[in-house]
């Protein structure tokens, strides 16, 4: 038998790069690694284009994802039926929130007295002389801190009344004891001021006034004594008062001072000289029905018709903000010279919005908005009034600051994932501009 011979297998021709008809074993080296470098490269791309068409989408995943986080931290941060944009409760005045929680645990209030904002507006101090405390409250309602001593473990002994200094000092003013005691930011006592029975308070970065039963002393922030107006005793004079419940200091460190029983206003320069006082309404405690008794002059004599005024506050408007206990009201006043500017907001009810026996009120200028404390009720309120600032932009943090905090972690996450994806196809693009080039 015989053996076919082996055909020898045929070459296929190849193309080469400079376009002359070759086999497989004459192209050149450099040129296969030509060859396979071309086709890394349109791997590398196809590659690289579904990154990119894949990455945006997860972005926009992220995205939403974070949204529905920032939704749920705003729901979390209101609390059940608070409004970031408020509520209607009267004509010119509108309901931001409420604080509540007439009990024994840490976070609610048996009977808040008096409040003050915390400088830079981001809190509010309320007394709770029922529990023998201080709170301290974040600007949309949560609880920051409870406080029953001071640093040394000295214990309040009937909180009544609170300011705070521009850097942050806390004055507690303990009424039932005949005292002011000074606190430094961390509650370590600074000093202590005997005063007869205190009843109001107001401090800047010049002077303390303490108001009482019947007069207002002046100190230094340090508790040193300026001078006192009035006497011990309450008075109708000229010079008397009968329970000073509001304190307000200027620029100038001129007193506003509002005198709850003789139901009048008055101002005093930094000498302690008189500038004006006016009636706010029918002298002495008339009660619930003291609009029934009024005499016939009485709306020309007290235009303003107040009752009962329990609280004072200056808006950036320049207006003094008083507040009634029993005529359920806020009322607007000429710092100039204490005329009545007409404004009046606030109805009777324990609803939201409403005013049940208020007894203090203080003004959030960062924020543009008032809280004020309702000790029967156990309840705080945060409210604005029409006309109080002229900055829209305090005005906007108040309306919207809820919202604001709630998106701002995750807007910030999301800021951070763009910046991320925009230098990743920067530096692709340019990844790509070298690889091409080669």
């Amino acid at each position: 038998m015989m053996a076919t011979p082996e055909t020898p297998a045929e070459e296929t021709p190849v193309t080469a790069i400079g376009g002359t008809q070759a086999s497989a074993a004459e192209i050149p080296v450099d040129e296969t690694s030509a060859r396979d470098s071309l086709r890394s490269r349109r791997v590398y791309r196809l590659g690289h284009r579904s990154t990119g068409r894949l990455l945006p989408l997860i972005i926009i995943l992220i995205i939403l994802l974070l949204l529905m986080l920032a939704l749920l931290a705003l729901t979390l941060t209101l609390g059940s039926g608070d409004s970031p944009f408020g509520s209607k409760a009267s004509d010119g005045l509108r309901w931001m929130r409420s604080i509540y929680g007439f009990g024994q645990s840490a976070d609610e209030l048996m009977n808040p007295t008096s409040v003050a904002v915390t400088p830079g507006g981001g809190s509010f101090w309320v007394t709770d002389p029922a529990h023998y405390r201080l709170l301290r409250y974040n600007w949309f309602g949560s609880i920051e801190r409870v406080v029953t001593q001071d640093a040394t473990g000295t214990p309040f002994q009937y909180p009544s009344a609170i300011a705070l200094s521009p850097d942050g000092w806390l004055y507690v003013a303990q009424q039932t004891y005949n005292q002011v005691r000074v606190y430094d930011k961390d509650l370590n006592l600074q000093a202590t001021i005997s005063q007869m029975q205190p009843s109001a308070l107001a401090v800047n970065d010049h002077v303390l006034v303490v108001g009482g039963r019947g007069g207002f002393s002046a100190y230094r922030p340090d508790g040193t004594l300026i001078g006192s107006i009035g006497r011990v005793e309450r008075g109708t004079g000229a010079d008397e008062f009968d329970y000073i419940s509001g304190l307000v200091l200027d620029d100038d460190d001129a007193v506003y001072v509002l005198d709850a029983y003789n139901n009048r206003l008055s101002k005093y320069d930094a000498a302690g000289d008189k500038l004006w006082m006016v009636n706010l309404g029918r002298p002495g405690n008339g009660g619930m029905d003291a609009a029934d008794r009024l005499n016939s002059g009485t709306a020309t004599d007290y235009p303003a018709g107040l009752q009962t005024p329990v609280g004072l506050t200056r808006d950036t408007a320049g207006r003094l903000i008083v507040i009634d206990s029993q005529d359920f009201s806020i009322s607007a006043f000429s710092a100039a010279d204490g005329a009545y500017l007409g404004k009046k907001w606030g109805d009777f009810g324990e609803e939201d919005g409403k005013l049940a026996y208020p007894s203090a009120i203080a003004y959030n200028s960062s924020r543009n908005q008032f809280v004020l404390t309702e000790p029967q009720l156990g309840r705080a309120q945060i409210i604005e009034v029409d006309g109080s600032g002229a900055n829209l932009l305090n005005s906007a943090r108040g309306r919207f600051g809820p919202l604001l905090a709630a998106c701002c972690v995750p807007l910030l996450i999301v800021l951070l994932l763009l910046a991320l994806y925009l230098l990743w196809r920067r530096h692709r693009r340019r990844h790509m501009q070298s690889t091409e080039t080669v």
